[in-house]
């Protein structure tokens, strides 16, 4: 969610909108096709137009952001075939991170993990989206945090920025929340076992899962 950030200096200021921004992003908060214009910013964050402008035009060159009607920027409307490309190579990229996470995950970060779980449980049973988003976004990724490789990390990330606000379409069909929800349940598990393979089926199958539920609600 975004709130109103303090006032600072101006390179603290425009860091903090970038990523307050960049966070909303992968975790759903917007969804596709929204506008997010500069005044949006201004208003919403209660900051000025320089810090909402460049952290605008660094999402654009990541493209996580596109000019959209009447030159505002918005969020990428992606298409079947865009959908399931990104799917491909997170399937790739984030099954390999959740299996190297099972090596190496500690008693704390596992704790964690299943903290995370029981809040999106939470999430679910409150009907409250935008927690569901959120606490969905650190489950995934303080699992592949885990796995110890700043490399990957950074292009997970920018695979979300694309891919977390497609997730916002299905959270309110129930078939897919509890799909999900079983899937990182299983992951869990895995993770406990130290079951590397078991983890990347269950994470490989809650990415497929989406994109197929995505694809179910999209015209």
């Amino acid at each position: 969610m975004l709130v109103k950030l303090e006032a600072g200096a101006v390179s603290a200021v425009n860091e903090q909108v970038y990523d307050m921004l960049r966070r909303s992003l992968m975790s759903g908060y917007f969804k596709p096709g929204q506008p997010i214009s500069i005044r949006y910013l201004t208003e919403t964050l209660g900051v000025s137009a320089t810090p909402a402008r460049e952290a605008i035009k660094r999402l654009q060159a990541e493209h996580a952001l596109v000019i959209g009607p009447n030159r505002t920027p918005s969020v990428p409307v992606l298409t079947r075939e865009d959908l399931r490309d990104l799917r491909d190579i997170r399937l790739a990229l984030e099954g390999m991170a959740t299996e190297r996470a099972a090596e190496k995950i500690t008693a704390s970060e596992l704790s964690h993990v299943r903290e995370l779980y029981n809040a999106m449980a939470q999430a679910i049973e409150s009907d409250d989206s935008a927690a569901y988003l959120k606490f969905n976004w650190q489950f995934h990724r303080a699992i592949y945090r885990s796995s110890s490789s700043n490399y990957m990390m950074s292009i997970i990330e920018n695979l979300w920025l694309r891919s977390g606000p497609q997730v916002h379409l299905s959270f309110f069909e129930q078939f897919s929340r509890s799909n999900s929800m079983m899937h990182h349940l299983r992951a869990c598990e895995a993770l406990e076992r130290q079951d590397g393979v078991g983890a990347r089926i269950a994470i490989e199958a809650d990415i497929a899962g989406a994109v197929s539920d995505i694809e179910s609600v999209i015209t």
